[in-house]
């Protein structure tokens, strides 16, 4: 029974799936009566309407992105410029500033030239232009020795002759300035920081002065008969050690007397000697001791402008000072190492002259 149910369900299902895989979709829902073409249409309009739809709405969005994305370039690139114009503004401020901070510093003096720089290039200058001829090396020294080697005749003569000579020399050779004894009186030299040696008579009294205080009386040159005698040779010796000594002396004595010659044009040193208290005569020419005087005086005694001056430097002008300064002291620090050395000579020479004739009385066997 059930079997033959099963059989007749299969002969009805087979005609409706053949229907349903046969027949078009419109048909198989809506039975043979609808209209299938309509849908289709309806159905492809649809999908066109939705499909332009959707790329306008995918175009607007891209647009939208597009703006977006302009607007936010267009924001950045404002940024960036106004950042820009800040940084620009900071820097030509900063600029500004400086420029301002630079004019003040110009117009307080900062940058100005050290006036007393100006000075020293022109005295180096006027030396390079005006070189002024020294006393010959050591001629003080010279006539002095050939005073004492007996080399002049007045000297071979010796005796009352000698010292009329002398007598009548200093006579002749009278006062110079204030020194009413030049050829005994150091003042001479001592008291004036340039020797006027130029005008008459004055290296005459020099060369008396250190002939006086070195050898006033020199004895009567030995002559060759003298040098062929035990006595003649014994008093040879005796003068050669004499001389020795006497030439150390003298030649201090020309260091000190050298350094008041006149020695360089004394133009561009009138300027520095008004920055100071400046007393003292200035010639033509002008000694090495004199220019030293000068240089240092505008440091040791300056006026009251000199100082107000020196207040309204820079840190460059002090400096330029300062170095100035130091080479003065330098200048000074070698004389005086040249004077010690001679010094130690002449020093040497008395020990010498304290020890002669100290020998004990054992005769040698």
């Amino acid at each position: 029974m059930i079997n033959i149910r099963k059989s007749n369900c299969i002969k009805l299902l087979v005609p409706f799936l053949f229907l349903i895989t046969t027949a078009s979709p419109g048909w198989a829902i809506f039975g043979p009566g609808c209209q299938c073409g309509t849908i289709g249409s309806f159905h492809q309009s649809t999908r066109y309407h939705v499909s332009k739809e959707a790329t306008r709405a995918a175009r607007d969005i891209i647009e939208a992105l597009q703006a977006h994305s302009r607007q936010q370039s267009s924001y950045l690139d404002r940024q960036v410029e106004a950042q820009k114009r800040l940084v620009d503004g900071e820097q030509q401020n900063h600029s500004m500033r400086l420029r301002e901070e630079f004019r003040a510093e110009a117009e307080s003096g900062r940058y100005d030239p050290n006036g007393d720089f100006c000075h020293l290039v022109d005295l180096s200058l006027i030396r390079e232009r005006n070189r002024v001829k020294k006393v010959p090396p050591q001629i003080i020294t010279r006539a002095v020795g050939d005073w004492s080697g007996g080399k002049p005749e007045i000297v071979r003569k010796n005796g009352i002759h000698l010292a009329a000579w002398l007598h009548r020399e200093k006579e002749t050779i009278g006062s110079i300035g204030t020194v009413e004894r030049p050829t005994t009186d150091w003042g001479l030299v001592n008291d004036h920081a340039t020797i006027a040696a130029g005008q008459p008579k004055v290296m005459e009294a020099v060369y008396r002065l250190v002939a006086n205080t070195v050898d006033p009386l020199p004895p009567i040159p030995l002559s060759e008969k003298n040098l062929q005698t035990p006595g003649g040779l014994s008093e040879a010796v005796l003068r050669d050690s004499i001389a020795a000594r006497k030439q150390a002396a003298t030649s201090l004595i020309e260091f000190a007397i050298g350094l008041s010659l006149p020695s360089e044009s004394s133009d561009g040193y009138m300027a520095l000697a008004e920055q100071s208290h400046y007393q003292y005569e200035i010639p033509d020419r002008i000694s090495r001791l004199q220019a030293l005087d000068i240089r240092s005086s505008a440091y040791f005694s300056p006026t009251v402008e000199t100082l107000q001056a020196r207040h309204e430097k820079n840190e460059r002008a002090l400096l330029q000072d300062l170095i100035d300064l130091n080479s003065l002291n330098t200048r000074l620090n070698y004389l005086r190492l040249v004077q010690e050395t001679r010094t130690s000579i002449a020093l040497a020479a008395i020990l010498g002259t304290i020890t002669d004739n100290s020998y004990g009385n054992i005769a040698p066997q």
